[in-house]
């Protein structure tokens, strides 16, 4: 006969066995977003945060606002009255990317800092609309715009956006296009990559070589209007990924505004009718260090999942349209999470603490 300790040590080991990641995962019930003055009151669209300290976020009237300190004090550059700006990467505090979604739609680049900024990419076509760019590192990304007669507008660049490369883009169905509302309706991992279209059909265009070819498939999230559809991707490797979005419309509606992927984005599964996001959402991340952990935010709050988007829970009730976690190590789970919304509204987010 086996000694107690021995049966004990068994029956934990089968217990833990059984234990699904998700149930592994830390409940973020308590937490709250903590809100910092960022200086203007213009909407903020974008953010992106490079490490705990360097953060980077964009918005309207052709702002760009840098802090290096952890949110205590924020640098604003003017980019040009009227400019709507809204994704952003960063690479460190000294070089970052802004899109400038309508006229001119362009793609600009500092590397000091944002003393200076140059244009590395124009859309030649008048009315052009830019929805969001994704970096595979820092000489390969795909930028992506909504439809120009009748096909999607997808480049990528393999030096840094000195030059850009039109993709093999697919037809854009009828009334469908993109949003811009936080920069994420493009990621990447690794050579995958997907992009969230909206309006009339609501489909995730994926592609396996970079962003050079692509193919379609349809989400099950809400379609049917110009402002229905998904509106931020995020995919923790090249196969588990989460949408969400909904009608831009009707924020406080909760129905069909968030689906999953286990298979790289070729089928979706819709969350749980009883679980969803509390309305429209327009950013999703997932918070890194953890498996099954994710974030929403939108207008009318922010909500979380821990088993990898197939249930949401209430987070906070401050709404904010952009939404950016800091990387960490391989066994760290330390990450600062960003949101940014109307009035030039910040705030932090540490899930570890």
């Amino acid at each position: 006969m086996r000694p107690r300790k021995q049966v004990r040590l068994l029956a934990l080991a089968l217990l833990g066995a059984c234990t699904t990641p998700a149930q592994k995962e830390q409940d973020l019930a308590g937490y709250l977003w903590q809100p910092v003055d960022t200086g203007t009151r213009v909407s903020l669209r974008g953010v992106h945060a490079v490490d705990d300290d360097v953060v980077w976020a964009t918005g309207s009237d052709g702002t760009v606002l840098r802090t290096t300190d952890g949110g205590r004090f924020w640098t604003r550059f003017h980019l040009g009255a009227g400019l709507e700006i809204r994704d952003v990467h960063a690479f460190d505090a000294q070089t970052a990317y802004v899109l400038v979604v309508t006229e001119p739609a362009s793609v600009l680049r500092t590397r000091d800092g944002g003393g200076t900024w140059e244009e590395l990419y124009r859309c030649p076509e008048p009315g052009a609309f830019l929805d969001s760019f994704s970096f595979l590192d820092r000489d390969h990304a795909i930028l992506f715009g909504d439809p120009i007669d009748g096909r999607f507008l997808i480049l990528v660049t393999a030096d840094g956006g000195a030059t850009w490369e039109p993709a093999e883009a697919p037809a854009a169905e009828e009334g469908e296009a993109a949003f811009a509302a936080s920069g994420t309706c493009v990621v990447s991992a690794g050579e995958h990559a997907w992009i969230g279209t909206g309006g009339h059909v609501s489909r995730v265009l994926r592609s396996t070589d970079a962003g050079r070819t692509w193919t379609a498939t349809p989400s099950t999230l809400l379609a049917g209007t110009p402002t229905t559809g998904v509106y931020s991707v995020a995919f923790r490797d090249a196969r588990h990924g989460v949408v969400v979005g909904g009608d831009y419309t009707a924020p406080q509606e909760a129905r069909r505004n968030a689906a999953y992927t286990r298979d790289g984005g070729l089928t979706w599964t819709g969350a749980g009718a009883e679980a969803l996001p509390r309305g429209q959402r327009a950013a999703v991340a997932w918070v890194p260090g953890r498996l099954n952990t994710l974030v929403t935010v939108g207008r009318t709050g922010t909500d979380y999942s821990v088993d990898g988007g197939r249930t949401w829970q209430p987070l906070d009730e401050e709404g904010y349209y952009a939404l950016s976690f800091a990387p960490v190590d391989a066994g760290e789970v330390g990450s600062v999470g960003w949101a940014v919304g109307a009035e030039g509204r910040a705030a932090w987010l540490r899930p570890s603490d």
